[in-house]
């Protein structure tokens, strides 16, 4: 038989079509808010690798619906399934929780001029990233699963930092 393609959609859903999205998103956002040129190059080439990342996941997705029609609406499932799900928390706000033992107020903005999001940041444009990219997205239909990679190259950063005036 096939080689199960549920496990695959599963897969392929959580660690690319919502994963390497969200960490696209993030690592553009970092790289908008970074001051130190070498820390923004750096994270821009991040940023583009995981935007990469993300459209193949999305492609892959996509190609699957087509050839094999009959799994369309599992794949529609389980992404709303994932994004209805409470985020675990991920080993990667370690590093940032060191930031959130530190008192001064003004480290944030330190912080963020390296690039460095503070977990509270992070789960802002995360949310974000669900709401404004990825359930339009799965919204619009399989179709338009194939501009993911243009959607996260055209979004407008400076509007993702309007939500951390509160």
């Amino acid at each position: 038989g096939k080689l199960d393609l549920k496990d695959i959609i599963q897969s392929v859903v959580q660690e690319g079509c919502i994963e390497e999205t969200l960490a696209a998103i993030e690592a553009h956002f970092r790289e908008h808010v970074a001051q130190d040129s070498g820390v923004k190059s750096t994270l821009k080439e991040i940023a583009d690798d995981e935007t990469r990342h993300a459209k193949l996941a999305w492609d892959t997705i996509y190609w699957i619906t087509k050839k094999y029609p009959e799994y369309k609406s599992f794949v529609e499932t389980t992404l709303n399934d994932q994004l209805e799900k409470p985020k675990p928390i991920s080993f990667e706000k370690i590093p940032t929780a060191a930031s959130d033992l530190c008192t001064d107020y003004g480290k944030d903005d330190y912080f963020k001029s390296f690039g460095i999001l503070v977990s509270d940041d992070r789960d802002k444009v995360r949310r974000f990233g669900i709401e404004e990219i990825i359930k339009p997205t799965l919204e619009s239909g399989t179709d338009h699963f194939g501009s993911i990679f243009d959607q996260i190259m055209n979004l407008d950063m400076s509007l993702i930092q309007t939500l951390f005036h509160d």
